[in-house]
């Protein structure tokens, strides 16, 4: 007597697509439209992707400052599919102006905070 069956070659298919996380990217009822052939491509497009946590460690080991803002981020309870889409939107020379420790830092932060009431008071105030 068997505890557990063993899964069926579809079952299979499905445990690992869902595994790779294509539960959230797929229509609601993936797992019964989609055939073997869709679930064997997606499980080859998810593994070239990689998952959420595969592609936030290899953005956090090309920098350490980069590793940093991640782990900060994920302490400060941010998903990890927000980070990742603040990290796409963010473009890198502008990333890395703000993430960089030091004078040009601190010089860029003036200069926003200053040009910021100014740039505010343009839109409230009537011409």
């Amino acid at each position: 007597m068997t505890i557990c069956e063993p899964l069926s070659q579809r079952q299979d298919l499905i445990s690992e697509c869902e595994g790779l996380g294509l539960d959230l990217k797929a229509p609601r009822h993936w797992r019964e439209s989609y055939s073997d052939e869709q679930l064997r491509a997606a499980i080859t497009w998810l593994d070239e992707k990689g998952t959420i946590a595969d592609q936030l460690i290899a953005a956090a080991a090309t920098s350490e400052r980069l590793e940093l803002w991640i782990s900060r981020q994920i302490l400060a309870h941010e998903r990890p599919s927000q980070i990742l889409a603040t990290m796409a939107r963010a473009p890198g020379d502008l990333f890395a102006a703000i993430s960089r420790d030091g004078a040009p830092a601190l010089t860029f932060a003036c200069l926003i905070m200053f040009a910021l009431p100014f740039f505010a008071l343009g839109f409230v105030l009537p011409a």
